[in-house]
């Protein structure tokens, strides 16, 4: 009896165990009719159960494998969801029958007008049920990693991409100061024995004088890691992207992965540490400002929006140059002149206030630049206009007793 007893509860579990991992794809019962989603007159759409960690570019051919025809996709590295645009409605209404009744994993999509239909709990079961072993991230290919730490935490094949700017900008933050010296060194030694090796295995028959000589197992003398006397808030260069953050709000920081991997999710930059303090100061300014306009941010996918990037230089003697890069496609030349008027009258208030409250850090001169950019890069090009709309364009530093003055698009940092 206890032996039947114990079968009976094992069955019992199991049944309830594989019931639960069907739960989340049959408790999506609220989804349009399809004769709904195609009385909408936008034509877009709304697929859930995509693949967590696939890109854009795959989760297109598996669609085109479908039948599946659209001119846009919008999909997030680690999340579920895409957003599909078409271009007519004859289109539309072959995709979503399509996808009602097969998919990329064998299975039909559930399809929505717009994602917020969904409530709370339905995305909840769609997010669960999109964890499968077949939807994880894919692992990167070794020609795309790169030579540092940062390529470590970015390219893990089973954890998602962090939303910690901390991960990006400053990758052993986890680190005691200590800590980080031993690591660098460590990883400096490798690199000038390898250098080494792989000389002498090249060169063979001829190898140069250098190599030759008695530096130990290294290519050139080696006396460490020498410690910064400062170690926080010491960088004066700061390029911000704008974008949204990870819930869909504007946001300026530090993106937290690569435009070609689909992650644009912009990271606030307040906890890292190399950030100085006039900088964040400054950073929160532009982005109160570029909110309250209500005009959006560029989709660096889709190359859409307006504010671009900002980026903010400070300097020891208390000068700070701020330079604005803007899209301005999508708005006429007076929309343009009116919102780069606010803009420089934003900053110019702030400054006017900041003086009269405080003088740490210490705020001398404050020359702001506006710089309109259409290419497809953040980065503009170096004859790219750029204008002056407030203060004199006079911005110093000085190093070691001797003074330098230092334009806006030279590479000071």
């Amino acid at each position: 009896t206890k032996m039947s007893t114990e079968a009976t509860t094992q069955t019992t579990t199991a049944t309830t165990t594989e019931a639960s991992k069907k739960r989340p794809r049959d408790a999506i019962a609220t989804q349009p009719s399809i004769e709904e989603i195609l009385a909408d007159e936008k034509l877009e759409i709304c697929v859930m159960l995509v693949p967590k960690y696939q890109e854009a570019k795959k989760i297109t051919k598996a669609f085109k494998k479908l039948g599946v025809e659209y001119e846009k996709i919008k999909k997030l590295s680690g999340k579920t969801f895409a957003k599909l645009t078409f271009k007519d409605k004859e289109s539309k209404e072959k995709a979503v029958r399509i996808l009602r009744t097969t998919g990329i994993n064998g299975e039909p999509h559930p399809i929505y007008i717009s994602r917020k239909m969904l409530s709370t709990a339905e995305r909840v079961a769609l997010e669960e049920a999109a964890e499968e072993p077949e939807t994880k991230r894919p692992r990167v290919d070794s020609r795309d990693s790169r030579p540092d730490s940062r390529s470590s935490s970015s390219s893990s094949s089973s954890e998602p991409p962090s939303t910690d700017a901390r991960d990006t900008v400053t990758p052993l933050w986890k680190l005691s100061y200590p800590e980080q010296l031993k690591k660098k060194h460590q990883e400096l030694a490798d690199i000038l024995k390898k250098i080494v090796a792989t000389t002498k295995k090249e060169s063979k028959y001829d190898i140069p004088p250098w190599v030759k000589k008695q530096f130990g197992l290294f290519c050139c003398p080696f006396e460490g890691m020498i410690p910064s006397p400062v170690i926080e808030g010491y960088r004066n260069k700061c390029g911000f992207t704008i974008g949204l953050d990870e819930n869909g709000k504007t946001n300026v920081g530090f993106m937290t992965g690569r435009t070609r991997d689909s992650i644009t999710f912009i990271a606030d930059p307040s906890l890292c540490s190399t950030v100085s303090p006039m900088t964040l100061i400054v950073r929160n300014v532009v982005l109160d400002h570029i909110v309250s306009t209500g005009v959006p941010a560029y989709d660096k996918i889709y190359h859409t929006g307006y504010w671009r990037s900002v980026m903010v230089k400070t300097f020891s003697t208390g000068d700070v140059d701020v330079t604005m890069l803007i899209n301005t496609v999508i708005k006429t030349p007076e929309e343009n002149e009116e919102l780069k008027k606010q803009f420089a009258s934003a900053l110019q208030v702030w400054s006017e206030e900041y003086r009269a409250k405080s003088s740490d850090p210490p705020l001398r001169n404050l020359s702001v630049y506006w710089q309109p950019w259409v290419g497809v890069s953040n980065q503009p090009a170096q004859d790219a206009p750029l204008e002056l709309v407030l203060g004199n364009g006079q911005t110093f530093e000085t190093i070691n007793g001797m003074t330098f003055q230092v334009s806006p698009s030279a590479f000071f940092q």
